[in-house]
């Protein structure tokens, strides 16, 4: 079971009107999506065109014809997919914090995500499937380099993301108790005033005349 995290109780509840996918939620599966999206779709053209092979050369593989290049960028594209998903699993242990601060125990996410790592494997590597089921080809040391590139780059592009999400809710959280903390005082300032004219208004004629003039 994975500990709460330390600020929990500083969170107010959710509203009654507010819904699951608030602005902060979408934005974060949209940022998010993208990134993966354009790694994954960034790995694909790096492997298709600077591959030794000719994305028009076939070859004849269990009386399949395979293009080489192709299958294996879409294998790559698929693997970096898979990967940087696997990665924000611990993204999504809290929406701003780093993920360097997580401190779960939760001994069963972890397995889930080294299951779901190895699962992969087998679907570019398993003669025949690869190629007759999966239309992916084995990678190379090469394109592996250019997965946990890819799954590296994700980790840094998200941690920026929650640093600039954290500056800009501290500001927006710092600019509200602001305003908040003038209302107060205002308010506080306004019934002071109404107190003294209270106050006076009960005075004796002698001593309200005294009051005015010191005033």
């Amino acid at each position: 079971k994975a500990p709460a995290t330390p600020d929990i109780m500083a969170h107010p509840p959710r509203t009654k009107g507010e819904g699951l996918f608030n602005i902060e939620l979408t934005v974060d599966v949209l940022f998010y999506g993208v990134s993966v999206g354009l790694l994954a779709l960034a790995n694909f053209g790096i492997t298709l065109f600077t591959s030794d092979e000719d994305p028009s050369d076939i070859e004849i593989i269990y009386d399949k014809e395979v293009e080489i290049a192709v299958y294996r960028a879409r294998a790559v594209c698929f693997i970096t997919l898979m990967y940087c998903m696997l990665f924000h699993v611990f993204n999504c242990a809290h929406p701003r914090n780093s993920v360097l601060m997580y401190r779960g125990k939760n001994i069963w996410l972890w397995l889930t995500v080294l299951i779901g790592a190895i699962l992969v494997i087998p679907v570019i590597y398993i003669p025949w499937v690869n190629v007759h089921v999966f239309l992916h080809y084995h990678l190379r040391w090469v394109e592996w380099i250019q997965v946990f590139a890819a799954v590296a780059i994700f980790a840094i592009v998200s941690e920026v993301y929650k640093i600039g999400k954290r500056c800009v809710m501290g500001a927006y959280r710092n600019g509200h108790y602001l305003i908040h903390l003038a209302e107060r005082t205002t308010n506080s300032i306004s019934d002071m005033n109404r107190l003294m004219v209270l106050q006076t208004e009960r005075m004796d004629p002698e001593k309200k005349e005294k009051a005015i003039s010191l005033v």
